[in-house]
């Protein structure tokens, strides 16, 4: 009878692992920038809503599907969200329709939504939320597997054809901001994106930015001069192509991943928005690779806060 047990135990034990290694270890995350990009706000009335984020390493369906959507609120696996106000309790439930990509990304491509209180689905997909602070929740197969905390702010409008408030989404977006280069080969030109808007009343702000990232105080690589960016109350990502300085015999020209990482070292990534200081990124480079820090390291951050970018994106925080 011992051995019975013992045995059964060790099966159910198996299983477990098999199911948590199911995606080579990695547990159920979002692809941090559609985060960014998908969590939105109108800045003009207040209503909050989502917009085709991905999942990555998403277990296999507890129910099997007669649509493309594995994941969905009729016949397939749970995958959901909650909203909830901090110190107020809970605003809203999602229920997302996910289909898969190509291993290990998950498409979530549309929801229903349920505003709490009222009991209210609105056809939208979208609810307008007051001034305060928020944290999304998201679940699979009643797991909780991810958290993104943000802000609501507001400002008063003074102009007497255009009154009231106007709402700004607060968190990570102001930040966090990623190098990249495709598929992660270093022969490709190397990117940096972040994302900027214009908290004010204005519907666009034409701002100059300027980039310079610096090795020991040297000048190793900048951004085009003298280009001017277009900044909306929303946030938006920006990519900005990096060029070797324009002084010296190279000056001006595209810049590589391997430009970048040929040397190893401490770097500044410095940004100014009409000269001035808008943030300070700091990242090294050992052994010819870039390397990750805090939420963005595989294995050691929260999984509930992990910032993943997949192969080739490289995130760091101010």
């Amino acid at each position: 009878m011992k051995k019975c047990t013992i045995f059964f135990v060790l099966v159910a034990m198996f299983a477990s692992c098999t199911a948590a290694f199911a995606s080579g270890g990695n547990p159920p995350g979002l692809m941090f920038s559609t985060v960014l990009n998908g969590i939105k706000m109108d800045h003009k009335n207040g209503n909050f809503y989502l917009d085709r984020i991905q999942a990555v390493f998403l277990p296999e369906p507890s129910a099997k599907s007669n649509t493309i959507y594995a994941y969905n609120p009729d016949d397939g696996g749970k995958l959901g969200a909650v909203l909830k106000k901090v110190g107020g309790g809970e605003v809203a439930r999602y229920e997302f329709y996910a289909q898969k990509m190509k291993a290990p990304f998950w498409l979530l491509n549309s929801y229903k939504v349920t505003e709490t209180a009222s009991g209210n689905r609105p056809s939208s997909g979208r609810i307008q939320l007051a001034k305060g602070e928020y944290v999304l929740d998201f679940h699979v197969e009643g797991t909780h597997f991810y958290q993104f905390p943000f802000r609501v702010d507001t400002l008063e409008s003074s102009d007497a054809f255009n009154p009231g408030e106007k709402y700004f989404l607060e968190g990570d977006w102001g930040d966090w901001g990623y190098l990249y280069y495709r598929d992660a080969n270093p022969d490709m030109s190397i990117q940096w994106k972040v994302w900027l808007r214009n908290k004010g009343l204005e519907s666009h702000k034409d701002v100059k930015v300027e980039l310079e990232v610096k090795r020991g105080g040297k000048l190793v690589c900048t951004t085009r001069p003298h280009t001017t960016y277009s900044l909306r109350p929303e946030w938006v990502r920006y990519e900005f192509d990096l060029i070797f300085p324009m002084e010296g015999t190279s000056g001006g020209a595209y810049f590589k991943a391997r430009d970048l990482l040929s040397a190893d070292g401490s770097y500044t990534l410095g940004m100014k928005i009409d000269g001035q200081p808008y943030g300070v990124w700091k990242f090294n480079i050992a052994g010819g690779k870039l390397q990750p820090e805090g939420r963005a390291v595989r294995g050691k951050a929260d999984p509930k806060t992990f910032v993943e970018g997949g192969v080739d994106a490289f995130w760091y925080g101010k």
